[in-house]
C-alpha cells in the first residue's frame, strides 16, 4: 500500500509500508489512503464532509451541507427551499392568503384552514409571506446563498474543494488533486497505441491503448512515491517499488516514503515522469521512463540524484541508505503477492524463500540484481514478478525483512539494496513480467 512520508524508530516497522487493492491496485492501511482529491492523508472519501481538508471533488465539494444549506420547510414564515443555494423547498413556503369577505384585523393569515376559525373566507394567491424574499424558494432564506454548508451557494469557497488545504496548492486540491503537484505535457498526434494519464485523484494511473480501450498498467502514489506495474491485462497488482530513497539518520530515526511532485511528459508511446521531493532534509529528483508493455512484460528505467545535509546512522550497516526497495506481501505458503526472492549477479542468481517474519537472508548479499517472483496463490492470481537491475548503483548489498502479519491487504515485507553512504546519484532498471 502506498504510504506517506513516515518516520519510525524501529527496524521492524521500517519494512511494513506498502500499496493496496483498489481499482488501480493500491493497498490501503489506516491513514495510508491519503486524501482523495486534495485532502489530508487519512481523510474520509465522501461527498458531503464539513470543512475544507479532505472532502472529495464532487457534490457539495469541501464543506458542502446538502449542497449549500438546509432545505426550506412548509409553514408560515418558514424558510423556503434554498433557491440557488440548496435543495428546492416546495415553491417557496406557504402562499399567503388574502381575505375577501371579512378583512378582520383579528384574522391571522398564513397556514390556516379555508375558511379559518375566525369565520373569514380566504382566497390564496402567490404573495410573499413572512420569512420569504420571494415565492421561488427564498434567495436569502435559511438554505440560501450563505447557508450552513459554505461561503457560497454551491457549498464551498470555490465549490470544488473548499479553501486551500494541506492536500494541494489550490482550492481544487492541487494541480492534480493529489499529495504532490502534477502537470501533464502531451506532444505529438497519435494515430495508434499511446499512453494516457489520469491525475485527478491519487494514485495517478497510466493506461496504454488506443481508441476506446485503455487498460491500466501503472499506478503511482504521489503521497509516498510507491509505484506498481502490471505486465498485461491478465496480470493482478502485486509487489511495488519505492522510488524515493529510504535511510536511517544519526538520531536513530528511520525515513521511508515521501510526497513527490511530478511532471508527466507523454508523446504517444513515450512516457517520461520527472519527480522531485524532500525527505528529512534530503532533496531528491529523478526521471522515470516507462516503455510500452508487450509480450507479458513492461520495463522502466530510473535515474535519481540527491542533495542536502543528512548524516546517516552508523549502527545500521545493512540498511543505512536504501536507493531502491521492493515492498511485498507474504503471510503463508498460500497467501502471498510474491512467492520467493531472487538475489544474484549477471552470471547467476540464487533463490531465497520469504519467511513470515525475520531477515530474508542471514547476511547481506553483494549483487547486481534482486527481485521477487510472483504467480498465483489462494489470495492473488497472476501476481507479477518484479526484478531490479542495480548496474547503476555503487556497491550495493541486498537484504530484506518480513514482519508477521495476518492482513493480506497490508504489505508485510520488503527487499532492498543498501549502501553505507548517501548516494549523490544512481540508476536502475525495472522489469515486471509474468
Amino acid at each position: 500500500m502506498f504510504k506517506m512520508s513516515t518516520v519510525v524508530a524501529a527496524l521492524f516497522v521500517a519494512a511494513l509500508m506498502g500499496l493496496a487493492c483498489s481499482s488501480s491496485g493500491l493497498k490501503s492501511r489506516a491513514g495510508d489512503a491519503g486524501a482523495a482529491s486534495g485532502g489530508q492523508a487519512g481523510s474520509a472519501i465522501s461527498s458531503g464532509t464539513s470543512g475544507g481538508s479532505g472532502g472529495t471533488i464532487g457534490p457539495g465539494g469541501a464543506g458542502a451541507a446538502s449542497i449549500g444549506g438546509t432545505a426550506g420547510m412548509i409553514g408560515p414564515g418558514g424558510p423556503g427551499g434554498a433557491g440557488t443555494g440548496g435543495p428546492s423547498g416546495s415553491t417557496g413556503g406557504t402562499d399567503a392568503c388574502i381575505p375577501i369577505t371579512c378583512p378582520m384585523p383579528a384574522c391571522t393569515y398564513g397556514a390556516l384552514p379555508n375558511p379559518d376559525p375566525c369565520g373569514c373566507s380566504f382566497i390564496c394567491v402567490p404573495t410573499p409571506d413572512a420569512g420569504m424574499t420571494n415565492d421561488s424558494g427564498g434567495a436569502t432564506s435559511a438554505g440560501g446563498a450563505t447557508g450552513t454548508g459554505g461561503t457560497s451557494a454551491t457549498g464551498g469557497a470555490l465549490s470544488t474543494g473548499g479553501i486551500p488545504n494541506t492536500g494541494g496548492s489550490s482550492a481544487t486540491g492541487g494541480a492534480s488533486s493529489t499529495c504532490g503537484i502534477s502537470s501533464i505535457n502531451t506532444e505529438g498526434v497519435c494515430s495508434g497505441l499511446q499512453w494516457s494519464a489520469v491525475t485527478s485523484s491519487n494514485p495517478i494511473t497510466f493506461s496504454f491503448g488506443s481508441g476506446t480501450t485503455f487498460p491500466e498498467y501503472v499506478a503511482l502514489d504521489t503521497c509516498s512515491g510507491y509505484i506498481r506495474f502490471v505486465y498485461s491485462t491478465s496480470s493482478a497488482w502485486g509487489s511495488s517499488i519505492i522510488l524515493p530513497p529510504a535511510f536511517w539518520t544519526d538520531d536513530e530515526l528511520y525515513h521511508q516514503g515521501a510526497p513527490i511532485n511530478t511532471q508527466i511528459n507523454i508523446n504517444c508511446e513515450r512516457l517520461q515522469i520527472l519527480l522531485t521531493g524532500t525527505l528529512a532534509g534530503l532533496s531528491f529528483s529523478g526521471t522515470l521512463t516507462i516503455l510500452p508493455p508487450g509480450n507479458n512484460q513492461i520495463t522502466a528505467s530510473v535515474s535519481m540524484t540527491t542533495g542536502g545535509p543528512v548524516t546517516l546512522a552508523t549502527d545500521h550497516p545493512w540498511e543505512a541508505f536504501k536507493p531502491v526497495m521492493i515492498s511485498t506481501m507474504y503471510e503463508s505458503s498460500t497467501v502471498w503477492d510474491a512467492d520467493y526472492a531472487i538475489i544474484g549477479t549477471i552470471i547467476g542468481s540464487d533463490t531465497y524463500p520469504l519467511p513470515t517474519s525475520g531477515w530474508v537472508v542471514s547476511s547481506p548479499v553483494a549483487a547486481t540484481h534482486f527481485g521477487v517472483v510472483g504467480g498465483s496463490s489462494s489470495w492473488k492470481t497472476n501476481a507479477p514478478t518484479v526484478v531490479i537491475d542495480l548496474a547503476g548503483v555503487s556497491s550495493p548489498l541486498v537484504t530484506g525483512w518480513m514482519t508477521q502479519s495476518a492482513d493480506p491487504n497490508d504489505d508485510n515485507g520488503s527487499l532492498w539494496a543498501a549502501t553505507t553512504e548517501v548516494q549523490s546519484s544512481w540508476s536502475y532498471d525495472i522489469t515486471v513480467s509474468q
